[in-house]
């Protein structure tokens, strides 16, 4: 399976969060640009209608997201507190 766009290019947009409150508008910009890019939108579309549509697909693309995007933002938000008063 190949992934149309670089895992580290995408995760360097996170390198900037400053709270956890930031990630949710990160996360959704980062897929919307991939999405709607002309480079890799049609890619990841297609990798997503192949992935479902087989069962063992799914699961390296879930692997794989898993590894390469999850627990690397994990890490990073780890001991990021919100920035609203309040929250834990």
């Amino acid at each position: 399976m190949e992934i149309p766009v670089e895992p580290q290019e995408v995760l360097a947009r996170f390198e900037a969060i400053g709270t956890a409150d930031e990630l949710p508008e990160v996360i959704v910009r980062a897929f919307v640009d991939i999405w709607e890019s002309p480079r890799s939108g049609p890619q990841m579309r297609a990798l997503l209608r192949r992935a479902l549509e087989d069962p063992e697909r799914f699961g390296a693309l879930v692997d794989f997201l898993s590894t390469a995007a999850v627990e690397p933002v994990s890490a990073r938000l780890e001991g990021l507190s919100p920035s609203r008063p309040g929250c834990a």
